[in-house]
């Protein structure tokens, strides 16, 4: 058997629990009886699901805290078997988990758990991403007033934005608070979230509705004018000269694309 076959079979035992693949094994090391080799797989096997079930858990610790340790590790082994790794960067790893979290039989009484974990998701993914300088205040002056609606904003790498129909930006500020007040978190609550990093911190903003409309329609590519009419179309009051200042002074922007053809 060659080696790449021989790493096949192994991963296959080890994540699948495939019986057909421990039989191939058997035959590539013939000195060990089947009992022991099961009992050999079996160290390897809890140790790799500990070491992700980590990984997992340093990527999601407000998921974690929110339903607890053993709740947070018997979802963390599901997704494994259902998703083990496939690259030997872990960075990403995890990133099918919110989607998994909202189809889990286990935690449809907690249907705002898929949010939160891809709002931590974001986070992580936006702290490991190497941005280029952002735009300044000073790019956007050089541009003429008249000219400015016409122009398209590429954003930063790591901008990530998140509608969801729970309180789980809240959420995540209370599980960070240490100096926890009585708020009560209303969890039925939309909320609307902006992620993105700025030097090396990570930033998550709350945003209003109407303020969220207006960047996913430049996060989508829509000129500046086509997206503040898009969203005073939606939001009649909409507030179009803080949306621009927000847009201008949060430091989102790479690059500004003057004109359609530009």
């Amino acid at each position: 058997m060659k080696l790449s076959e021989l790493q096949r079979k192994f991963y296959k035992n080890v994540f699948m629990h495939e019986e057909e693949s421990l039989l191939q094994l058997k035959q590539a090391f013939p000195n060990y009886s089947e009992e022991e080799l099961k009992a050999r797989i079996s160290i390897y096997k809890n140790n790799t699901f500990l070491s992700l079930i980590d990984v997992l858990a340093e990527t999601f610790p407000n998921t974690q805290k929110t339903v607890g340790i053993d709740f947070f590790t018997l979802l963390a082994k599901d997704y494994i078997r259902h998703h083990p790794p496939k690259t030997a960067s872990l960075i990403s790893y995890g990133d099918h988990l919110p989607s998994f979290i909202l189809q889990h039989e286990k935690t449809e009484h907690l249907p705002y758990l898929g949010d939160l974990a891809q709002l931590e998701f974001d986070r992580h993914i936006a702290y490991y991403t190497e941005d280029t300088p952002p735009l300044t205040q000073e790019d956007f002056t050089r541009i003429d007033v008249e000219r400015l609606a016409d122009c398209r904003i590429t954003v930063l790498s790591s901008v990530r934005l998140l509608a969801s129909n729970y309180a789980v930006v809240s959420l995540w500020r209370f599980n960070n608070d240490d100096n926890k007040d009585d708020e009560q978190i209303i969890i039925d609550h939309p909320e609307f979230c902006i992620t993105f990093k700025d030097n090396d911190e990570v930033i998550s903003y709350k945003l209003e509705p109407a303020l969220y409309t207006f960047l996913k329609q430049i996060v989508e590519q829509h000129s500046i004018g086509a997206s503040l009419d898009e969203t005073l179309e939606q939001h009649p009051d909409f507030n179009a000269t803080e949306a621009v200042q927000f847009l201008v002074q949060s430091h989102i922007g790479e690059r500004i694309i003057k004109g359609d053809n530009e």
